[in-house]
């Protein structure tokens, strides 16, 4: 998907005439860039929040680089998606997985909504089968790289925030390599309307700890889904926190390992059990740090 296309690719994707949507870049209703030689171009990113906020709809999806759209398009409840998603996942479907969730996204889905009712139980069903011998091994993992492909879509069509958005920064330690939760959260974070980045898996502290020193974010996060050694992670967490502390940047954690008895242990860090409270976490603080 071009995270850049023209006026003409954008009328036709929508049904209405060029001169109608070049007058509503001169309007700015859509921001636009100009290229060397001063064609105009949209980012595929900001048409889909001018359709959003103008209730226009998206006619032809695919003159901007995103899955045609199926029967019935935007009228499936998520609970219906969810069980078409585990088949098209785990029958290795790429196409059908993207038009489910990415319609999901143009139908209106809160981001938060569609981890926590759609991406995370279809992978928690996949997990079940898998572990039931229902699946193979080789479908839940290209499952898992089917889906990091669409959350990857949905980054790019995610509007970009202006320039002096809070910075949010965050990842997974060491031994955790689970990176669809990770890419989750940034999602989230992005559509609550922070400058979310996620620097990766598997991150040593003391690199988290640079990160947080040199780039002084305003929100830093743990997704927590696997730890070789308690002791260890909690030593990791710890250092993190402290840098965080020094900083005077909110720390928040989540994920499947961050039961009771390991909050109790980590001390006192904000904990979000799901992408809701994450999300009604940072649009909170973001509201509180912007005033």
């Amino acid at each position: 998907m071009s995270e850049l296309v023209s006026p003409k690719q954008v009328a036709h994707a929508i049904g209405v005439s060029e001169s109608s949507l070049k007058r509503w870049c001169d309007q700015g209703l859509i921001e636009t860039v100009r290229t060397a030689g001063g064609h105009r171009r949209l980012a595929v990113s900001a048409v889909l929040g001018y359709l959003q906020k103008s209730g226009h709809r998206l006619v032809d999806p695919e003159m901007l680089g995103l899955p045609p759209l199926s029967a019935g398009a935007g009228q499936r409840s998520l609970a219906k998606a969810q069980s078409a998603l585990i088949d098209a996942l785990t029958q290795g479907q790429d196409l059908a997985s993207r038009q489910i969730v990415v319609e999901s996204f143009l139908a209106g889905h809160p981001m938060h909504e569609i981890a926590d009712e759609l991406v995370a139980p279809a992978f928690h069903e996949i997990g079940r089968q898998w572990g039931c011998g229902e699946v193979a091994v080789y479908q839940e993992r290209h499952a898992c790289e089917i889906m990091t492909r669409v959350l990857a879509d949905l980054r790019r069509m995610t509007e970009r925030h202006a320039a002096g958005t809070l910075k949010a920064i965050g990842g997974t330690l060491e031994s955790d390599h689970y990176s669809l939760p990770n890419q989750l959260v940034e999602l989230v974070l992005l559509n609550a309307g922070w400058d979310a980045i996620s620097l990766g898996c598997n991150l040593p502290a003391e690199t988290l700890e640079l990160a947080i020193q040199q780039q002084c974010p305003r929100l830093v996060w743990l997704s927590v889904s696997h730890y070789a050694c308690e002791e260890k992670f909690i030593s990791a967490v710890e250092r993190i926190r402290t840098a965080a502390f020094t900083n005077r940047s909110p720390f928040v954690i989540g994920g499947r390992m961050m039961c009771e008895s390991l909050r109790q242990k980590v001390g006192e860090i904000a904990c979000c059990d799901s992408m809701r409270q994450l999300d009604a976490y940072a649009r909170a603080l973001l509201q509180t740090q912007s005033n």
